[in-house]
């Protein structure tokens, strides 16, 4: 497990890991351009990634990404990198100026 402090030390560790491009493999589309499933279509990601074995589910709950599937996470991203599911990314802010400062650095 690991602590992110920042956006940009996320994405550095997120990019290798998370297809931000998915592009429709095997009828599959993402709920967003960014490549983000919702919630509610858990079941649709498991047998995609059965039929698909090259990705994998990355998790989205309570403000940590899991690699690995996660029952009841609020949103999913599908990924083609590293599968180790021991790979857990906290998103954390110490205060809320840093956190603002954070967001404003990142554009």
């Amino acid at each position: 497990m690991r602590i992110i402090r920042t956006t940009k030390e996320f994405y550095e560790i997120a990019n290798p890991l998370i297809d931000w491009e998915f592009d429709g493999v095997d009828g599959l589309e993402a709920d967003s351009i960014a490549g983000l499933f919702f919630s509610d279509r858990a079941a649709e990601l498991k047998d995609f990634c059965e039929r698909n074995p090259k990705y994998h589910i990355i998790s989205i709950k309570a403000s940590m990404l899991f690699n690995r599937f996660v029952e009841k996470a609020s949103a999913f991203y599908l990924a083609d990198g590293d599968s180790s599911p021991e790979i857990i990314l906290i998103r954390w802010h110490e205060t809320a100026e840093e956190k603002f400062m954070d967001e404003d650095l990142a554009g």
